[in-house]
């Protein structure tokens, strides 16, 4: 039995190998354990799975990147190039998305980038389905939602913004990653294939408000990355941004919204694609 386990390639191995013994081994052990204690030892095997299987998914759902070894990847040179980012840098990235979203508007939306070129809008990549039913709301943080709770939205926002764009792209994001030499830079996807390397940058927005230094922000992190990586990626660079808005969010500021943040792209050198969604979407 064991030599159909000599290569332990991946942690999803090791969790298959750990449950295994243990079911097996507190199988065996079941009748040499005294039978005032045997009901105790047999609900522990019957829970045992249960607890198991409940924890995998649980990793499968919010970080399903650590179950995959560097022979997993088309190109292993990815999973050393790429380091899951730090506590410390990740909890960082959060506390500036919630001091965007309290920041105040712009006042006025854009219609032409500074080069002089005329925006011609292009709504294949707007996915914003719905149209608010709320009034137009004057600040981007709401007085409804508790810091905890926009924290929370945030994070939501990230995962599940991710995750319905790699059903949609056909794509496989690692999530919150660094590179080695920008360890503070935290990308919140990035799929690192040279003939589609693909980044992609979520940000949640409860009322549809996002100021404009800060779509420019997350655009010139994006642009650090672009700088480093090799002639053929750049030539297959592309720029998700991803936005999840508050479903009360009048339609007219989620178009507001797109249309900024694609007046913006035109300024960088890479391929860019706006997505907008709502949070009952996702």
């Amino acid at each position: 039995m064991l030599e159909k386990f000599t290569h332990v390639k991946n942690p999803l191995t090791v969790v298959a190998l750990f449950a295994g013994f243990a079911e097996v081994s507190g199988t065996l052990i079941l009748p040499l354990i005294e039978k005032d204690t045997q009901s105790t030892y047999v609900w522990f095997l019957m829970g045992f799975p249960v607890l198991l299987i409940l924890l995998f998914f649980a990793i499968l759902n919010w970080n399903h990147t650590v179950l995959y070894a560097p022979s997993d990847f088309q190109n292993e040179d990815n999973f050393a190039r790429f380091t899951k980012a730090s506590v410390l840098a990740i909890v960082s990235k959060e506390i500036d998305e919630q001091h965007e979203a309290e920041a105040l508007p712009d006042a006025a939306p854009e219609h032409e980038d500074p080069g002089g070129r005329a925006f011609h809008e292009d709504r294949e990549d707007y996915l914003g389905e719905a149209s608010g039913t709320g009034s137009e709301p004057t600040s981007l943080s709401d007085p409804m939602l508790s810091q905890d709770e926009q924290r929370w939205r945030n994070r939501m926002a990230t995962e599940q913004g991710l995750s319905n764009l790699e059903r949609r792209e056909g794509r496989f994001f690692l999530r919150s990653v660094a590179l080695p030499d920008m360890p503070q830079v935290v990308f919140d996807g990035v799929d690192p294939a040279p003939d589609r390397f693909t980044v992609a940058e979520v940000k949640y927005s409860h009322t549809g408000f996002l100021a404009s230094k800060f779509i420019q922000a997350t655009f010139d992190r994006a642009k650090d990355l672009y700088k480093v990586v090799g002639p053929e990626e750049q030539a297959n660079f592309t720029f998700h941004m991803v936005y999840v808005i508050g479903d009360t969010t009048p339609e007219s500021s989620a178009s507001a919204l797109y249309s900024r943040t694609r007046v913006i792209s035109l300024r960088y050198p890479f391929r860019s694609v706006v997505h907008v969604f709502r949070w009952s979407s996702l």
